[in-house]
């Protein structure tokens, strides 16, 4: 396993790690059965540990690892740069050039532009969170020591959930409006979110450990199987059940299992105006998705790349599933998650 970073490194992570989709191996029954050809590659951004971040985690009394924050604010980044990008090219979804690929990680690796939007997810949770414990003081949060305990908690899929609602939610509400409210602002529209997914596991079989308002949260997963109770990881699914989830915020809420994502987008269901399903699949050649690693969040995208972006591409392009990660984690990434098919184009 690659050791975690510390707050002694720089608040700039310059290391970037990589491997073949085909090198990558997993048995569960979303495996493909053959990987799509393509590179992952992981390209590391900021460090959530760095001391720049200190006085923002301790105002809003946010866990230590806030790698939850930090991948939201890279989702809404990601959303808008990938838009900006499809809307010049008048909405085709063009290979992506190395400058174009450096320009995106420059603004992912800048706490000017990051640090902003973190601080925003920060202080929305932290004020759920104190509103939850609020109301109720007297019978779950008896001391200072629970009310803190809970307070600084890891982010749970939940909360990454209900922001993007949230989110989401006012940005459609803003269309067609001339005024903003404190939850709208120009980080991106409601058309950019459209191809911001949350790529998640289904948490359905670690139910008998759930606490707190995540208990009740978890039973809109019941749907998606796991009778069995135990890691979400490891534990054994009946036939039928879905280890992995796929959320999406816009133009509705909806949570689909990873083959139904991939049909709802091969169908040219996931692109406005989609003439066939030819033209529906290449909507999704540049999708964001915010990962659930199991013990950590990294943010990712998936786009085509220009044949020198890649010295051994095929056909001058390569499908490329890029990490831009607040954290190292690219080991644990390939081990769980990262053959999930974005689909053969």
């Amino acid at each position: 396993m690659i050791a975690n970073l510390t707050p002694q490194e720089g608040v700039v992570m310059a290391k970037t790690y990589e491997t073949q989709r085909e090198a990558l191996k997993r048995k569960d029954r979303h495996a493909p059965s053959k990987p799509v050809t393509g590179l992952v590659q992981q390209i590391n951004t900021l460090n959530q540990f760095h001391s720049t971040f200190r006085p923002m985690i301790s105002k809003y009394k946010f866990p230590s690892a806030a790698c939850g924050a930090f991948s939201i604010a890279n989702s809404i980044l990601l959303a808008k740069l990938l838009s900006e990008r499809r809307k010049k090219a008048k909405g085709v979804d063009k290979a992506m050039s190395a400058e174009e690929l450096e320009a995106i990680v420059a603004v992912l690796r800048s706490p000017a532009k990051v640090t902003p939007l973190v601080e925003r997810v920060m202080k929305k949770i932290s004020e759920d969170r104190a509103k939850y414990v609020a109301k109720h003081k007297k019978t779950a949060f008896t001391s200072k020591k629970a009310e803190d305990k809970y307070m600084q908690d890891w982010v749970a899929n939940y909360e990454i959930s209900d922001w993007f609602i949230k989110f989401s939610s006012s940005l459609l509400k803003k269309e067609g409006s001339d005024t903003a409210t404190d939850d709208t602002d120009d980080a991106c529209s409601a058309a950019d979110m459209t191809n911001v997914h949350f790529l998640r596991y289904n948490q359905w079989p670690e139910r008998n450990g759930s606490t707190f308002e995540e208990k009740e949260r978890l039973v809109e997963e019941k749907v998606f199987g796991g009778e069995k109770t135990g890691d979400k990881v490891k534990v054994e699914l009946e036939e039928g059940a879905s280890r992995f989830i796929v959320e999406s915020f816009v133009p509705e809420r909806k949570l689909r299992r990873p083959e139904e994502w991939l049909a709802m987008k091969s169908e040219g269901k996931g692109k406005e105006g989609a003439k066939s399903p030819a033209e529906g699949a290449r909507s999704h050649l540049s999708e964001v998705f915010l990962l659930d690693v199991n013990g950590h969040f990294v943010t990712s995208f998936s786009c085509h790349l220009e044949k020198k972006v890649s010295s051994d591409c095929r056909q001058g392009q390569r499908e490329g599933w890029w990490q831009l990660n607040p954290e190292n984690a690219l080991r644990r990434m390939y081990q769980q998650m990262c053959q999930i098919p974005i689909g053969d184009v």
